[in-house]
């Protein structure tokens, strides 16, 4: 059932977005999508293809020629900006999904996706909350949740992540085009921290090999980490994702 995508494991049904990271374990290709839950069932799955488009408008719709369609735009915050391979500590942050409406003045597209004006917080998901399937061409699929907005319809939502005094301007510094500044050189940046995450993460993967025997090459940075927390203490994985998420910030 695709709906599994939609389930938090919370009481109340959710309705909102979430961003997904599917993986063939058959071929090792993977996609992001991007799908809509409205009281726990799935409603759309948008292929994002082999990377999340952030700060490039696009269209979401399952209607092809819908005169309203949902143009949306997924943006993070200038410390996560830089940020190659979406690894995020769960209940983070991370950025904002915002919504621009072609037409104005309409609220749903023909699909009956909500259209929603303002930004929404994107927040990190569990990853190791994921669910595999067995698809109709017979190959193993695994859905890996990254990252999801607060349930729309749920009042009781109170992130913990902000406090009463920033709730009503939580997105007042993330820019939906991402155009941020910094003082220093962001692309060395972003190739040093990658170049130091697959290196840890291929260490931690050799210290266990006795364990888990030959691992494909193939295999991703987030399927390797699922990999180590099926091996690793609990409080051994916490310490090793504490430590990629401080090689992946900067100032």
């Amino acid at each position: 059932d695709q709906s599994r995508s939609c389930y938090t494991g919370k009481s109340l049904p959710f309705t909102g977005y979430r961003i997904e990271n599917q993986i063939n374990l058959k071929s090792w290709n993977q996609e992001y999508h991007l799908i809509y839950c409205n009281d726990n069932k799935l409603i759309y799955d948008q292929s994002l293809n082999s990377s999340i488009p952030w700060a490039v408008p696009f269209s979401f719709s399952n209607t092809k020629k819908s005169s309203n369609s949902n143009i949306l735009v997924l943006a993070r915050r200038k410390s996560f900006a830089l940020r190659e391979i979406p690894l995020f500590l769960p209940n983070t942050l991370v950025g904002a999904l915002f919504c621009h409406d072609e037409k104005g003045a309409a609220t749903h597209d023909d699909s009956g996706i909500p259209r929603r004006q303002s930004g929404t917080p994107l927040v990190a998901e569990n990853f190791l909350l994921y669910w595999s399937e067995l698809n109709y061409k017979l190959d193993f699929i695994v859905h890996i949740p990254l990252l999801g907005t607060p349930s729309i319809d749920s009042k009781r939502y109170n992130p913990q992540i902000f406090n009463a005094h920033f709730q009503q301007d939580w997105d007042k510094f993330i820019s939906s085009s991402e155009n941020y500044t910094y003082s220093f050189d962001s692309r060395r940046t972003v190739r040093k921290s990658v170049d130091s995450i697959l290196g840890i993460v291929d260490y931690s993967m050799g210290k266990i090999k006795r364990i888990l025997g030959t691992v494909p090459s193939k295999s991703t940075i987030l399927w390797k980490l699922i990999i180590l927390s099926k091996v690793l203490t609990i409080e051994q994985f916490n310490s090793l994702l504490l430590k990629l998420d401080r090689v992946l910030s900067y100032d």
